[in-house]
């Protein structure tokens, strides 16, 4: 069900969306899997398992998405980001909280997608592992670069 939402909510706005057979699958687009999530007051939890590395240390981010149509349809959360925050804290993450208030619909899709580009344009430049661990976010005209204290 969860991956037919998300499908039809990027085909309405002019997004492709192909599935790929699980055996040809290497994370290097946008995966979009049912499963188990647990509902709690501030949203959801979806379980690590053990992908937790995989999901921190890919070449691309990783998100999940929820859909719960009785809270108003699909919410998400960037599991690459907590795990990453949360090494940075030497703690280890049992689950990626999908908070209620952030929202996958039609009214934000386009913020959505900036965003996710913005995203993806830190991974490739290196950053995106700072600005999860700091618990920032780098605007596109922003300048990153590395500081080595003496």
């Amino acid at each position: 069900m969860t991956v037919n939402e998300v499908r039809a909510l990027l085909e309405r706005h002019g997004h492709i969306a192909q599935e790929v057979d699980g055996g040809n699958d290497h994370g290097e687009d946008l995966q979009v899997k049912g499963g188990v999530s647990t509902r709690i007051r501030r949203g959801h939890r979806v379980p690590v398992g053990d992908h937790g590395g995989n999901w921190r240390d890919g070449r691309l981010p990783v998100l999940c998405i929820v859909h719960d149509p009785e809270r108003g349809g699909l919410f998400w959360a960037n599991a690459t980001r907590q795990l990453r925050r949360a090494e940075a804290l030497r703690k280890t993450l049992k689950s990626v909280v999908v908070s209620r208030d952030s929202v996958l619909d039609d009214n934000i899709i386009g913020n959505f997608v900036q965003r996710m580009r913005n995203l993806l344009v830190w991974e490739r430049q290196g950053v995106g592992r700072w600005a999860d661990m700091a618990d920032v976010e780098f605007g596109p005209n922003d300048m990153v670069q590395p500081f080595e204290n003496e």
